[in-house]
């Protein structure tokens, strides 16, 4: 694995962390030593390999040390709006490829892994055309509901939440309020439903499959089944 030179605010703030030796000269061993780096460590680095053209791209870190401190870094850095929590690292940036890297840094072993680099590659608009809904196709459901009387009827009802339950299905229910429909970029597909109650499929990486309205227990039933392996 090759090894980048850290970045001058890692630089400076290990600089600030020294520890200088005492004053009594012959008190003085070997210069302390304040990271050292591991090059086998048990964390790595879990991102996308492609993501869609204005979705967020997410990174985490798997298997780092408690409380250990995390670098991260996106090249080419140019157009790139990126924000972390520490534990995450969130950018949007245009089509292209983008390299993440990232610094586990355990303060407590004094130790520093740099993980190897993942490649994300966000595509241009139209370069992955939606997959035809077919036998076995890998699909998540979003519920998304306004909480009036007669939606509540059909999705409490013991008939559509059997049919659920025999297919396997574990929608996700959320309001049409919620910030997350605007966050996942589910706006559009809401719209395109003709607005909630309505029901959004999507596959693994949370690419629009097909949307409708939720309407009756018929209709919801005619969205879903394609989707499903074994419809009952």
């Amino acid at each position: 694995m090759t090894f980048r030179p850290a970045p001058l605010a890692l630089i400076l703030s290990l600089f600030c962390a020294t520890e200088f030796a005492a004053e009594d000269p012959e008190a003085q061993g070997p210069p302390a030593t304040i990271l050292r780096a591991v090059a086998n460590g048990d964390a790595r680095l879990i991102a996308p390999s492609r993501v869609d053209p204005y979705r967020f791209v997410r990174a985490r870190v798997e298997g780092s040390p408690a409380g250990a401190a995390l670098s991260w870094r996106v090249y080419p850095r140019a157009k790139v709006d990126r924000k972390t929590d520490g534990t995450e690292l969130i950018f949007v940036a245009p089509p292209g490829e983008y390299e993440i890297e990232c610094d586990v840094i355990d303060f407590e072993a004094r130790t520093l892994q740099q993980l190897d680099p993942v490649t994300v590659t966000i595509s241009a608009a139209g370069d992955n055309p939606l997959p035809p809904p077919g036998k076995g196709t890998a699909a998540h459901f979003t519920f998304v509901v306004t909480g009036d009387s007669g939606e509540a009827e059909l999705v409490n009802s013991n008939e559509f939440r059997n049919y659920l339950w025999d297919n396997k299905i574990k929608p996700h229910v959320v309001r049409a309020t919620d910030p997350y429909i605007k966050q996942s970029g589910l706006t559009t597909a809401v719209e395109q439903a003709g607005g909630a109650p309505c029901i959004i499929v999507q596959d693994d990486s949370g690419k629009v499959l097909s949307q409708a309205t939720m309407g009756t227990f018929d209709q919801a039933k005619a969205l879903l089944k394609p989707y499903l392996e074994n419809p009952k």
